[in-house]
């Protein structure tokens, strides 16, 4: 008349079957589209021609002259930028380092999130979410965007083709 319950299992083992295969499904799509989204990135800046001037590639996409640079003959602190990332798709990193310092750390940034996503993709583990973003991290950016910016400008001084003329 006794009823034995031992062969049932518990809730909690009955949520971790289903979180198994099926639920590495959601984790794996959003590693394709972190990596797919540097790819085309990558590829992207590739397809641009870097400029030998260290700065107005992005005149490729169609953007304008930088009005800062034409006002004063110094770089804003974007300048280069494109430039960077374009040289540094091709693996010219001394250049891109030359062009904008923040530039290589954009790709090299770009490089890891994209690395993550595919193995994100190859394992179904949750990796990028372990990555995500902080508000320190817009005050890492913004810090190293402007010194990018300073290592621009001294190094333009120092070998006298800053400012402009």
């Amino acid at each position: 008349m006794g009823t034995d319950l031992t062969h049932l299992r518990s809730p909690t083992e009955c949520m971790a079957g289903a979180r198994g295969a099926d639920a590495s499904l959601p984790a794996r799509l959003s590693g394709a589209a972190a990596a797919l989204g540097c790819v085309a990135a990558f590829w992207a800046a590739g397809l641009l021609a870097p400029s030998s001037e260290g700065f107005g590639t992005h005149r490729q996409l169609g953007l304008p002259y930088c009005s800062f640079l034409a006002r004063t003959g110094w770089p804003c602190p974007t300048c280069g930028l494109t430039t960077s990332m374009s040289a540094a798709a091709r693996g010219r990193i001394a250049a891109a380092w030359a062009a904008q310092p923040f530039g290589v750390l954009v790709m090299a940034g770009i490089w890891a999130i994209g690395a993550a996503g595919a193995a994100q993709l190859a394992t179904g583990r949750e990796l990028l979410r372990r990555a995500r973003p902080r508000v320190w991290w817009i005050w890492a950016g913004a810090g190293a965007l402007l010194g990018g910016w300073a290592w621009k400008l001294a190094a333009g001084a120092i070998s006298g083709r800053l400012p402009l003329r």
